[in-house]
């Protein structure tokens, strides 16, 4: 997929944003007794994504992993990942620290990465170096928008810019699971379907 973004077409855009928000939400729906998510991808972004039959799937599970609960108070253990070393990862996972402890929160932070290049064509801190990169990411600094799409109306670009809103958020707790993500998209690419028809049909 990591090509195929920046030809779409806008009216495609939103069926694939939906895919990509469903195949997370799979795999976070694998839970323990309690409800809680038991995998984390740790590796979300473009090129994990494959087009099968006409959809984007999720793919490369190399680095997931699993979530352990302690088998004497049934807390879940701290999940840690090595400091990050590109311009894809989440906030938490850019502390100055040897060790960040993270949750599946930075899957969905990853996944609004997706949702911005498929508003936008472009990366994230594309024209920053690494290291200023790493900064903006540390307290989220989002590159602004154009001003095109700040304003715009079309119904893909506002259910786009949504999206990203429930993902791309400085702390973990404030933003949206997965499963309301994909619920969002999907509700709005029916919408939207639906709108389309009605047009084709006049």
């Amino acid at each position: 997929m990591d090509d195929v973004y920046k030809t779409l077409p806008r009216n495609e855009r939103l069926q694939v944003a939906t895919d990509v928000a469903h195949g997370l939400h799979d795999l976070h729906s694998l839970q323990d007794e309690k409800g809680r998510t038991a995998v984390m991808h740790t590796d979300i972004a473009v090129r994990q994504f494959v087009k099968i039959n006409g959809i984007f799937q999720l793919n490369d599970f190399n680095f997931a992993k699993l979530v352990y609960q302690n088998s004497e108070t049934g807390d879940l253990c701290p999940q840690y990942m090595g400091k990050a070393k590109d311009k894809n990862r989440s906030p938490e996972e850019m502390l100055l620290l040897d060790r960040n402890e993270v949750t599946e929160m930075m899957d969905v932070f990853s996944m609004g990465n997706i949702f911005y290049k498929l508003l936008t064509n472009e990366r994230k801190y594309n024209d920053l170096s690494l290291e200023e990169a790493q900064e903006k990411i540390k307290t989220n600094q989002l590159p602004p928008l154009s001003s095109y799409l700040e304003t715009s109306n079309l119904f893909i670009h506002v259910a786009l810019k949504n999206a990203i809103a429930m993902t791309l958020q400085r702390y973990p707790k404030k933003r949206e699971s997965a499963k309301e993500v994909y619920e969002y998209l999907a509700k709005e690419l029916s919408k939207y379907e639906e709108n389309t028809r009605g047009t084709n049909s006049n």
